[in-house]
């Protein structure tokens, strides 16, 4: 990913959303410029949120990888890397399916926003 490509994501988003939170990680990408007038661009339609860098825990993505590690693949054997990717990618399938699920993951305490 790069901030050519992510500011065409959100082009992208933004045609088929009327209302978007837009929540970001640490990525430089994520704060370059361009991102930064594309928010200011649509700031009727984009709240921009950036996670806490230093509390990896109130990240979603790092809950959704917690919960693949621990409840889902993290004590059976694997073969190989590619065993180990193709049960990661099923269990990601499945649990896009579990919305309550992930929505909980959205609930953190903490969120920064700029």
């Amino acid at each position: 990913m790069n901030t050519e490509l992510y500011n065409q994501f959100l082009f992208e988003l933004i045609d088929n959303a009327s209302d978007l939170d837009l929540v970001d990680g640490s990525c430089s990408f994520h704060k370059s410029k361009s991102v930064r007038k594309f928010v200011r661009a649509h700031r009727a339609e984009v709240t921009h949120l950036f996670l806490a860098e230093a509390l990896p825990e109130f990240n979603p993505a790092e809950q959704v990888g917690n919960e693949i590690k621990n409840n889902k693949i993290g004590k059976q054997p694997v073969k190989n890397k590619k065993d180990l990717g193709e049960r990661i990618f099923a269990e990601l399938k499945s649990l896009q399916h579990c919305t309550e699920r992930v929505k909980s993951f959205l609930n953190c305490p903490l969120r920064i926003t700029y």
